[in-house]
């Protein structure tokens, strides 16, 4: 039932049967994404067109609702009878009382949805199978964030092969000059420290900006308000492996860059 701290003003088993009631009055209850595109709030009328034509629907409540796109009328049945012809029944929810062995009601129930071709499903069952969709979202997110790492990696990597062939010239004089392959593993190095200490922690701070700019934007779009929630171990974890993936990457131009032929970097230009 909506809830009263939502937008809706019922709850509690005696707030849902005057729900109950208002809605077999001829009222109707709106999904939270149709009220926010249509602007519409407790105690307006939804403009609903059926079968006599458009007709100003009073509005008991709005509520949460996650199928069909957020876009959803909630109405009793007689009168989505009268209004829009609505004919049979897409589905049945069956309440088990406490204290009643649900093992028991089980195999009639599956005996019954077999003989008329119906899917049983327990709350347990569509539990179970929004977890495994929610599941594998987290890990497609989790393959995401390894690819960005990789695109990091190949992105400072190419960032440092590029100053390594644009200082060879300079590199070469610092040989000849006794610098030694120790030195320029060094200094390569902290090219690599530089880049990520000045890349990384703005690109974090961004980072938060920008989820937190998205997650504000998530009602008008959705409907629906979602918790924006700072984990700074999270981000901790994140420069850390980003600093690290920076310091791996340094190590290809680095060794590129001990391996410099001293006479020909002289005459590279």
């Amino acid at each position: 039932m909506p809830d009263s701290r939502g937008p809706g003003r019922y709850r509690g088993a005696r707030a849902g049967d005057r729900l109950r009631e208002e809605l077999i009055n001829g009222k109707v209850v709106i999904s939270s994404v149709l009220a926010q595109q249509l602007k519409l709030k407790l105690g307006d009328t939804l403009p609903l067109e059926t079968r006599d034509g458009v007709k100003q629907i009073p509005i008991a409540g709005v509520a949460n609702e996650y199928l069909v796109g957020g876009l959803a009328v909630h109405m009793h049945y007689e009168w989505g009878k009268k209004w829009l012809g609505i004919e049979g029944v897409d589905g049945y929810m069956v309440t088990v009382d406490d204290g009643v062995d649900r093992d028991a009601l089980r195999p009639p129930l599956e005996a019954l949805c077999k003989k008329y071709d119906i899917v049983l499903m327990s709350n347990a069952q569509i539990r179970d199978n929004v977890n495994s969709l929610v599941g594998g979202v987290e890990w497609l997110l989790w393959v995401l964030v390894l690819m960005l790492f990789v695109v990091a990696a190949f992105g400072v990597v190419n960032t440092l092969t590029m100053n390594v062939l644009e200082q060879t010239r300079e590199l070469g004089l610092l040989r000849i000059v006794a610098m030694t392959r120790r030195q320029v593993w060094k200094t390569i190095l902290m090219q690599a420290l530089f880049i990520g200490s000045l890349g990384l922690p703005s690109g974090i701070v961004m980072g938060v900006v920008v989820a937190y700019v998205l997650n504000m934007a998530m009602y008008g779009s959705s409907g629906h308000m979602i918790e924006f929630n700072f984990y700074p171990r999270l981000l901790i974890l994140t420069f850390c492996g980003a600093f690290a993936i920076v310091i791996l990457s340094a190590l290809f131009p680095a060794r590129r860059a001990t391996r410099i032929n001293v006479v020909e970097a002289l005459h590279y230009e």
